[in-house]
Parts: structure tokens; sequence; C-alpha cells
């Protein structure tokens, strides 16, 4: 079952019995801001139902964590794989546009 939070409060309210899916395990992950005028970009490329429709993000940071620039837009129809890939080749171009 990959239901989130709300999904799972209906359910307990409307007493529908499930089953969890066990947990695989947690791992902690550290991030640390880049150094000097390094301006580090954080992706994700994300798809959601059937047909899948694809959404890019990306996220700018400086050596201050300050936001130096965002983007987020829809991909239409893609699979997972186009849409990390799409994301990334946004990032670059964003960017470019930059500096």
């Amino acid at each position: 079952m990959y239901n989130g939070v709300l999904d799972l409060i209906i359910l307990n309210k409307l007493q529908v019995k499930s089953k969890g899916t066990p947990l695989q395990g947690i791992k902690e992950v550290h991030w640390y801001p880049p150094w000097g005028l390094v301006i580090k970009c954080n992706t994700d490329g994300s798809v959601l139902g059937i047909p899948t429709r694809g959404v890019a993000g990306v996220v700018f940071k400086n050596k201050d964590l300050a936001i130096m620039g965002v983007l987020a837009i829809g991909l239409g129809e893609v699979t997972s794989f186009q849409a990390e890939c799409t994301t990334i080749v946004y990032a670059v171009e964003k960017a470019k546009d930059m500096n």
C-alpha cells in the first residue's frame, strides 16, 4: 500500500482494514552547502497517474543557502526516466540563462 497520510486518515475514519508496506529502512542523508562561488543545483523530475503527467523542479542555492533561482514546469505525458532527464536539461538551460 502506497497511500499518503491523508488517504490513510480517510481509510481509518471509514474503518477500512488495510495492511501497510514493510519499512525498507531509513538512511540518514546530509546536505552540505557548496564552497566559495559555486552554485548548487538540485533537480527532481516526477510523474503521477495513468497516463503519466510529468513535472520538473530545479532549485539553485549558494554557499549561504540563499536561493539563487528556481524552476517548476509541467512536462505533459512522459515516463519517469524522461522526466528526470528533461529536468536536468532544463536545469542546464536555466543555469546558462543565469550566467
